[in-house]
C-alpha cells in the first residue's frame, strides 16, 4: 500500500513537470488545461503528501522532517499562487514572507540533520523511500524557469538534498556491506555449528539405541521425540522416532511433570528416574530422561530391612524394631511388658531344640492374636518376649496380661505331643522414661514373679 502511495506521488509530480515544460516551450494560448486547475492540482497534492507524511510513521524520521517541510512550502506556495489568479487584490505581500520562512527552516533543518542521518527502519521494494526528497528538484527547477530574479534559497535548499541524499546512499552502502558480511560470517557459524551438532549425533545415536536402560529424548516443553531399543521394547515402540504416545508412556510423561523421582510400570516394576539436560551454548535443547530399573533392588533393600528389625524364627519385631518403635509410639503405648516363659527349658531338654522352636513360633502368635492395632510384640532373645501395651489403669492392665498368661498356658501340640509351658510377666509405666529404664524396670517386676509361684503378673513400683 505504501510503495503504491508512493508511485502514486511520483506520477502526479512528473505530470505536473510535463505540464510546466509544455507550458514553457509551448504557445499559452493554446493551453487546453487552465493554468489554475494545474495550481489547485499542485496545491491539493502539497496538502495530500503534508498529511500523508505526518501520519505514516514508516519513513526515517530524518527524511519525513524533509518531505514533511517541502510539501509544506508547496502548498503555501500553491495557496500564494491560487490568491494571485482568483484574488488579484488580495496583499501579496501578507502572503509572500511565507515561503520564505518555510524555505529558511528547511534549510536549517536539512544543515541540522545532515550529521544525524541514520538508515531507516522500514523501505518499500518498490521505490526507496530515500528517493522522495529528489521530487523538490523538478519544482525548484520550475521556480528558477517561471519567475525572474534570485532564488538563492532554491539553490542552497538543492544543495543540500543532494549532499543528505548521497551521504544517505554512502551509509547505506557501507550499512549494506557490512550486514551482508555479518550474515555470511553468522551463516558460516551456523553451519559449522550444525555440523558439530550433526557429527556429535552420529557419534550419540549408537550409544542412545544401545545403551541397557530404557531411555527417552525429551524437547524443552516435554514431548517425547525418541527412545532407545530398551524404551522400545518397554513401551511397545515401533521405531526410535515417537509419533504416538502409547498409554503406558503418557503414565511416565505425567510421572514426569511431578517432582517424583522413581517410576513404577504395570507389572510393578520401579525405574529410578534420571534426567540428563541438553544444553547447547548455554541454552536448554530438552534432556534425556534414563529409566534405571532398581525393582531387584528395592526387594534387596526390603528383605534387608525386614531382617534387621524381625526375628528371624517367629517373624515378629526384635529388640532393634522395639528401640524403632518405642520413640515413635510412646504416646500411644503407655506400658512395656517383659514376658519370659515358664518350664521352656525342659521342654527344649526333653522334646529338643525342634519343639523348642515351634513352641516360641507358637507363643509369638498367641500374642500377637490378642493384641490390638497397636500393639506390638516383640521377641527379645531366647524364650523372652516383650509388648508395647496400652491401658487406661491398672486394672484393664492387669487383665489384659491375664488373657495372655490364659493363652500361653494352654497345651502345644508338637507331632502328637502335648506340650505346656506357661509365662511370667513384668509390666511398668513407660512415661518420660528411655527404653533401657523400662526393661531393666520389667525385668524386676518379672523377676519377682519368677522367685513366686510364677504363671503371674507384676507391676513394677519403685518403692517395693
Amino acid at each position: 500500500m505504501l510503495a503504491f502511495v508512493d508511485a502514486a506521488i511520483i506520477v502526479v509530480f512528473v505530470a505536473l513537470v510535463a505540464f510546466h515544460v509544455l507550458n514553457e516551450l509551448t504557445n499559452p494560448g493554446l493551453q487546453t488545461v487552465p493554468y489554475a486547475i494545474i495550481v489547485i492540482t499542485n496545491t491539493s497534492l502539497g496538502l495530500f503528501v503534508f498529511f500523508y507524511f505526518t501520519f505514516i510513521q514508516e519513513t526515517h524520521w530524518v527524511s519525513r522532517m524533509a518531505l514533511f517541510l517541502l510539501f509544506l512550502s508547496i502548498f503555501i506556495r500553491g495557496i500564494y499562487e491560487v490568491s494571485s489568479v482568483y484574488f488579484p487584490d488580495f496583499s501579496a505581500n501578507y502572503l509572500l514572507f511565507f515561503p520564505i520562512l518555510i524555505r529558511l527552516a528547511q534549510s536549517a533543518a536539512i544543515l541540522w540533520h545532515i550529521d544525524h542521518i541514520e538508515e531507516g527502519t522500514t523501505r518499500t521494494k518498490a521505490i526507496p523511500r530515500s528517493w522522495l526528497p529528489l521530487l523538490a528538484v523538478p519544482l525548484f527547477i520550475h521556480y528558477m524557469v517561471e519567475q525572474e530574479g534570485g532564488k538563492l534559497d532554491i539553490f542552497i535548499i538543492l544543495v543540500l538534498l543532494i549532499i543528505r541524499q548521497i551521504l544517505i546512499a554512502r551509509q547505506h552502502r557501507l550499512i549494506v556491506a557490512q550486514l551482508h558480511e555479518r550474515n555470511e560470517q553468522l551463516a558460516s557459524r551456523i553451519e559449522h555449528r550444525k555440523q558439530q551438532i550433526k557429527d556429535s549425533e552420529q557419534q550419540v545415536i549408537p550409544l542412545f539405541l544401545g545403551h541397557p536402560d530404557p531411555m527417552i529424548r525429551l524437547d524443552q516443553s516435554g514431548t517425547a521425540l525418541y527412545a532407545n531399543l530398551a524404551a522400545q521394547r518397554l513401551f511397545h515402540l515401533p521405531d526410535m522416532t515417537i509419533e504416538h504416545i502409547p498409554r503406558t508412556m503418557r503414565h511416565l510423561l505425567e510421572t514426569l511433570e511431578t517432582d517424583i523421582d522413581e517410576y513404577e510400570d504395570e507389572q510393578h516394576r520401579k525405574y529410578e528416574i534420571i534426567d540428563i539436560p541438553i544444553q547447547i551454548a548455554a541454552t536448554s535443547m530438552g534432556r534425556f530422561t534414563i529409566l534405571h530399573d532398581v525393582t531387584e533392588r528395592k526387594l534387596r533393600q526390603k528383605r534387608i530391612e525386614y531382617h534387621a528389625y524381625h526375628d528371624a524364627l517367629t517373624s515378629i519385631g526384635n529388640r532393634r524394631s522395639l528401640e524403632r518403635d518405642f520413640s515413635n509410639h510412646l504416646l500411644e503405648m503407655n506400658y512395656l511388658a517383659v514376658v519370659d516363659l515358664d518350664g521352656f527349658k525342659q521342654v527344649n531338654d526333653t522334646y529338643g531344640h525342634e519343639a523348642g522352636d515351634y513352641v516360641l513360633i507358637e507363643v509369638a502368635k498367641r500374642l500377637s492374636e490378642h493384641t490390638n492395632s497397636l500393639e506390638q510384640v516383640y521377641r527379645l532373645g531366647g524364650d523372652e518376649f516383650a509388648i508395647l501395651l496400652h491401658a487406661d489403669d491398672e486394672l484393664s492392665l492387669r487383665r489384659k496380661c491375664k488373657s495372655f498368661l490364659n493363652f500361653l498356658r494352654r497345651p502345644y501340640v508338637y507331632k502328637g505331643q502335648s506340650l505346656f509351658v506357661s509365662a511370667s510377666i513384668g509390666v511398668t509405666a513407660c512415661h518420660k522414661a528411655d527404653l533401657e529404664t523400662c526393661l531393666k524396670q520389667s525385668d524386676l517386676a518379672m523377676y519377682r514373679v519368677k522367685h513366686r509361684d510364677k504363671n503371674d503378673v507384676s507391676l513394677y513400683r519403685a518403692d517395693s
